[in-house]
Order: structure tokens, then C-alpha cells, then sequence
């Protein structure tokens, strides 16, 4: 990972199913924290056991990634509420311009899809956001709703084998 510091013109890095853990992640952020004029467009770090600790330090980082477009964290289902508020920090940041996430498997529910909506409704070039498979309820798709109303670019949203019910689908 130390060998991403130096490689500014980096545009994509897939570790995907590589279990970083809590110590691979941090090392990652602190990575992607030191690159300098980073040209990373995408990131994807699907099944790789994050914790919120590990998310923590990765959004960290990210907001040196000035360029990323793309970010894929699914299937970390070690990730909490608190996790999801770092995420959505990283979110609200000037410097975050996603067009592309995906946050599937990860077990959000009620309280993360609350803890994110925040910040996702600061994502103005948010074109696809992927929620699929993530345990959030009729209360989540109201606080999702509430703030993605907003976001004129949103092109294709993913909530499939969720259990937003009739409440969460009138919202949304």
C-alpha cells in the first residue's frame, strides 16, 4: 500500500475480497491520505471485513481523492452506524464528487440508511447509488427519501430485497 502514496496517476484500484480487516484499511487511508494530486477515479473494496474503524480512516483519506467517482464498500457487514456517519462526513466534504456507490450486504437498516441520508443528499453528482439487500425498513426509505429528493442527477437507484414496505415505497 505504500506504493499507492507514490502513484498519483492512479486512476482505478479494485482489492476486492482481500480482507484488509481494521489494519489493511487504516494503512489504506493513511495511503490514500499522503497521495498528492490524486487522480483516483475508482475505488472498490468489496468483502473485505471493514470495520468502522478501518471506514474511518478510509473517508479520511478519500478526502485527499478529490477525483474519485466511483466507490464500492458492499458486503462489509462489519460496518455500524457510527461507520455510516464517517461515510456521510466524507459525503458533506467540498471535495467528494461520487457518481457511482454501492453500499450492498452491508446490514444498514433504519439507523445507517438515517446516518447516511444526510450526507448522500450532499452528493449532487450522485448518478447511481446501490442499497440493495441491506435491512432497511419503511423508516429508512422515508429518511432516504427525504433528502435524495434533491439530487436532480440520481439516475438509478437500487433498493431491492430490502423491507421498506408500502410506507418506505409511497416515499420513495
Amino acid at each position: 500500500l505504500t506504493a499507492i502514496s507514490t502513484h498519483s496517476n492512479l486512476e482505478g484500484l479494485d482489492l476486492d475480497d482481500n480482507n484488509l480487516g481494521r489494519q489493511g484499511s487504516v494503512a489504506l487511508g493513511n495511503a490514500l491520505k499522503a497521495c498528492r494530486n490524486s487522480r483516483l477515479r475508482k475505488l472498490c473494496l468489496t468483502r473485505n471485513s471493514i470495520d468502522d474503524e478501518g471506514l474511518r480512516a478510509l473517508a479520511d483519506g478519500m478526502r485527499n481523492c478529490q477525483n474519485l467517482k466511483e466507490l464500492e464498500l458492499s458486503e462489509n457487514a462489519l460496518i455500524t452506524v457510527a461507520g455510516f456517519r464517517s461515510l456521510a462526513t466524507l459525503f458533506q466534504s467540498e471535495h467528494c464528487h461520487l457518481e457511482q456507490l454501492g453500499l450492498e450486504s452491508m446490514g444498514i437498516g433504519d439507523d445507517g440508511a438515517t446516518a447516511l441520508a444526510a450526507g448522500l443528499a450532499e452528493l449532487n453528482s450522485l448518478e447511481k447509488l446501490s442499497l440493495h439487500d441491506n435491512s432497511i425498513g419503511g423508516d429508512g426509505a422515508r429518511a432516504l427519501a427525504t433528502e435524495l429528493v434533491n439530487l436532480r442527477s440520481l439516475e438509478t437507484l437500487y433498493l431491492g430485497d430490502n423491507s421498506i414496505g408500502d410506507v418506505g415505497a409511497r416515499s420513495i
